[in-house]
């Protein structure tokens, strides 16, 4: 009892010292380095460098306690200033998850609110995926539609990264251009500014492409710069076994 103690007291010294603030059950403990990634994870030496190599040294706050919760497959709302690190910190596990490319269709969604943040996304996960064969594509609007030929343009992959707008626009297709239903994780990122954008439309595009997200094992996270309630509200009232982590002040 008493070490679990000491090791408790240790943990949220760690929290306070990065100004993590955490709820919700089961929380994991925070990442020290990113050894702990292949020793307690076992995520793969690839992954592993390709962090080092994009230039994270050591895990920030918010990778230091997103990445664990992901691992476990949590739900999340995660809040953290911009420049942070979230990409980093929501595109690890979800490579660990994807594993190799099972060719069964896109398995993983990383919806952005504009077309730099998505493209800088695609940059990122270039980076992180180097080695592991997994594919990215970004949605394009010269690739959603060619009207000439009826045929839709979005190549194989296992992860697509998209705004909201594209990505309804295909699935409103008639028949649908593109099929989400192998899934596993579908991540939001700068949420905040999404429902700023319009807070009943983007409500209307999330339900659209949840509804399109239709595995049992899907897996969902949310992350954003500032943490507003629309963001919380939506959140508690959609995600099942929620952990909500923030970084510095609310």
């Amino acid at each position: 009892m008493r070490l679990a103690a000491l090791k408790q007291e240790e943990v949220n010294h760690l929290r306070n010292q990065e100004r993590i603030s955490v709820t919700g059950p089961n929380i994991p403990d925070p990442l020290r380095t990113f050894e702990d990634l292949k020793s307690v994870y076992g995520l793969s030496t690839v992954l592993v460098d390709n962090l080092l190599h994009s230039g994270y040294t050591s895990p920030t706050p918010i990778q230091s306690q997103a990445i664990p919760l992901m691992l476990q497959g949590r739900q999340l709302l995660a809040c953290a200033p911009t420049g942070s690190g979230k990409t980093a910190a929501f595109l690890v596990p979800v490579f660990h998850h994807l594993g190799r490319p099972k060719h069964s269709g896109i398995r993983a969604v990383i919806v952005s609110p504009t077309r730099e943040l998505a493209r800088q996304t695609l940059r990122e996960c270039q980076r992180l995926s180097e080695g592991t064969a997994l594919r990215c594509h970004l949605v394009k609007k010269a690739l959603t539609v060619t009207r000439s030929s009826k045929q839709y343009a979005v190549p194989k992959c296992d992860l697509l990264i998209t705004t909201p707008n594209r990505l309804v626009y295909l699935l409103k297709q008639d028949p649908p251009a593109i099929s989400l239903t192998s899934v596993e994780w579908l991540v939001v990122d700068e949420s905040d500014k999404l429902f700023e954008s319009g807070a009943k439309g983007f409500r209307d595009q999330l339900a659209t492409i949840y509804n399109a997200c239709n595995s049992t094992t899907l897996k969902r996270a949310m992350f954003s710069a500032t943490s507003t309630p629309d963001v919380a509200r939506w959140a508690r009232k959609n995600l099942t076994d929620l952990a909500l982590v923030t970084v510095g002040h609310r």
